[in-house]
C-alpha cells in the first residue's frame, strides 16, 4: 500500500481520506470466514491501524473515518 497519491485520478481529490482496509480470515467449522486481524492504511497520510480479533470484537465504532468525504476500499479473495 502506497502513500503517494500522484497516481490517483483528480476525481479522488474530493475525498479527505482514502483508506485501504485488509482483513485476514481463518475458516470456522462450517468453512465460513472468521476475521482474525485487520490492517488499514490511509493513503494520503500513511496512517496505519492494525487490530487483532480480540480488539475488533470490542469496537463499537469504526477505527477510521467512514464519513461522506472518506473513501474506504477493500478487496476480498477466497483462496
Amino acid at each position: 500500500m502506497l502513500c503517494d497519491c500522484g497516481d490517483l485520478p483528480s476525481s479522488f481529490d474530493r475525498f479527505r481520506e482514502i483508506w485501504h482496509v485488509d482483513f485476514e480470515f481463518r475458516p470456522d467449522a462450517n468453512h465460513l470466514p472468521v476475521p482474525v486481524a485487520m490492517f488499514a492504511k490511509e493513503r494520503r497520510s500513511g496512517t496505519e491501524i492494525f487490530m487483532r480479533r480480540d480488539k475488533l470484537l470490542t469496537c463499537k465504532l469504526s477505527p477510521f473515518d467512514i464519513g461522506p468525504d472518506t473513501l474506504n476500499y477493500q478487496l476480498f479473495d477466497r483462496c
